[in-house]
């Protein structure tokens, strides 16, 4: 059975579909003429628009080398990885090699310049559109300054201050809100920045192992470094996300939320670079407004965070579980029938102190992984009895299997093995646990009826702490929730048009469906919701906004830092050809 899932940080996962390995872009390289945005002669900037490509005010190839070698040689200029699949630069088996790896994260992560949603990169050199189709950068970022520390990005940001260009802050790529690229834009690449340390750490509010990271250091490498050390993160299950970029900085809900909280709620420091340049450090007590901002308020909006320092966990027992059925499709009732007997222990997971993910599509459900640090194999089987006992009792052949491991780490190695990352679009709703156990009948209806029409729908469940050491911009909605709901379609490579109908449904159709059992209309996470929500504002901050728009206008107060979704970001739209403007 193939089964489709969207876990905490990653985009959707494909299970059981194998996919070849690319290397991606990640080769310094001065600006060539062989790929340019399409053509904008004829126009010029107003100073409402950002610079583009082709305006008066675009910067000369000399001021690019004068960037270039401020920044030691690291400016990217932006070759798209599918360019092998596209006119003069054709390779047959190039591109056979890039079409297999679409699929596989690090064919992205490891660019600098390419997304995993592919929406975002508006078929900007599509590997998968025909030979003779145009090979634009397009909506990828111009160019890109792969820092290796703080002057770097001082460089970066003043060339993009001085010259009105459109800055994009990335590292990977893994983003469902096309923050991370941008037309016409100049990216502060964070990616190179792997620095690694464990501390003692001291403060009035922590005392205990700690971690300083870079911004570039990824969750599998952290984990397993870690690990070594005897120690745990708190961080998502999908390796190649960074951890003090979007993750964390946008709440950070994984699996061991239910244990010690979200990912936010263990930042000690931040180590940041804003708008003007300065190098700060925010802590609690320092810049303590910066701080809180970060720790919650979004990624890529108040300054460029190059480090990062979080609380570090000792290792302990795990106990993880998977548990898989099909649906023959003879039968629905029977089928949602045992997905309904899943959904009745969820609250008790979440009281053992577990996380689960889960995923629901029209031909089959599969759990995996529940993850319950301190709980033993036996205790986790013993939840989730009843579910087995209901498939036997309705005749539904099913897979299951736990394990106690003595890690977490260990534990999320063997029941979340990576899979691929084909493209995806999602929606999201955040549900109280008295929402859902009051009306399990209209959430079980509504999954029916999401599922009945192609889309697949994942659960995340949780219960996270109310009380942190440090107060951060959470959006409170996300702490007292217990379910974060997911509808996820898959991208199709040939047919743009389903896509963009597929996106309509989540918007007008799936989330609606969700937000009307939910008093109010309900929240959604801010990392993993849909893109177009009308009210995202008050769906991804909730009571927090109006401080973080204080923070934002205190930090950035002339916007350089813009994001899709992000905070203050209304001020500003993209125009048909991509540029960015003010909204009048």
């Amino acid at each position: 059975m193939y089964t489709l899932k969207l876990p905490w940080p990653c985009l959707l996962t494909l299970l059981l579909v194998g996919a070849a390995t690319h290397d991606g872009n990640s080769v310094w390289a001065k600006r060539t003429t062989a790929f340019q945005t399409r053509s904008t002669a004829g126009k010029s900037s107003s100073p409402e628009c950002r610079c583009f490509p082709g305006d008066a005010c675009w910067p000369a190839p000399s001021a690019w080398n004068a960037l270039n070698e401020s920044v030691s040689g690291h400016l990217v200029a932006t070759v798209p990885i599918g360019s092998v699949c596209h006119g003069d630069t054709y390779d047959a088996d190039a591109c056979g090699a890039i079409q297999a790896a679409w699929t596989t994260a690090e064919t992205h992560t490891d660019s600098s310049s390419s997304v995993l949603v592919p929406y975002f990169a508006n078929q900007s050199c599509d590997p998968f559109l025909p030979r003779d189709a145009p090979c634009v950068v397009g909506t990828y970022v111009q160019y890109a300054v792969g820092v290796s520390g703080v002057s770097d990005i001082q460089s970066t940001l003043s060339f993009a201050r001085e010259n009105n260009i459109r800055l994009v802050v990335r590292n990977t790529g893994h983003d469902y809100f096309g923050k991370s690229t941008g037309a016409g834009a100049l990216g502060v690449w964070t990616h190179h920045l792997k620095d690694f340390d464990v501390l003692d750490y001291s403060s009035p509010l922590y005392t205990g192992k700690a971690i300083r990271m870079g911004a570039g250091v990824q969750a599998g490498d952290a984990a397993a470094k870690a690990f070594a050390e005897g120690l745990t993160l708190v961080a998502g299950v999908c390796p190649t996300v960074g951890l003090a970029g979007g993750y964390t900085q946008g709440g950070g809900l994984g699996p061991l939320t239910s244990k010690y909280g979200f990912g936010a709620d263990q930042v000690l420091e931040w180590r940041v670079v804003l708008a003007d340049g300065s190098d700060v450090v925010a802590t609690p007590d320092r810049h303590p407004d910066l701080y809180w901002a970060l720790s919650g308020g979004g990624g890529g909006t108040y300054g460029v965070v190059y480090s990062m320092t979080v609380k570090a966990h000792p290792n302990e027992l795990t106990t993880a579980a998977n548990l898989s059925f099909s649906n023959n499709g003879s039968n629905d009732d029977t089928f949602f029938k045992a997905v309904g007997a899943f959904h009745a222990v969820v609250p008790a997971l979440s009281d053992a102190g577990g996380t689960a993910l889960w995923t629901v599509q029209s031909r089959g459900f599969s759990l995996g992984p529940v993850t319950a640090p301190g709980v033993t194999k036996e205790t986790l089987d013993s939840i989730l009895e009843p579910v087995l006992l209901r498939l036997q009792y309705l005749g539904i052949p099913y897979s299951y299997s736990s394990a106690e491991f003595p890690s977490y780490h260990e534990s999320n190695l063997a029941y979340n093995p990576p899979g691929s990352t084909p493209g995806v679009q999602i929606g999201g709703r955040l549900v109280p646990r008295s929402v859902f156990t009051g009306n399990e009948d209209g959430f079980n209806q509504a999954v029916r009826k999401i599922v009945g029409q192609g889309a697949a729908v994942t659960g995340v469940s949780f219960t996270a702490p109310n009380e942190v050491n440090f107060d951060n911009s959470v959006n409170p909605e996300l702490r007292n929730s217990m379910i974060s709901f997911q509808v996820g379609t898959l991208w199709n490579h040939t047919d743009w048009e389903l896509n963009l109908r597929n996106q309509d449904l989540i918007t007008n159709t799936f989330i609606p469906s969700l937000a009307d059992l939910i008093p109010g209309g309900g929240s959604a996470y801010l990392n993993q919701a849909d893109f177009r929500e009308p009210d995202w504002q008050q769906v991804f901050y909730g009571e927090t906004y109006e401080t973080l728009l204080q923070a934002k206008a205190r930090y950035d107060p002339d916007d350089l830092f813009w994001g899709m979704t992000a905070v203050g970001s209304d001020r500003w739209a993209e125009t048909e050809d991509k540029r960015l403007c003010r909204v009048s």
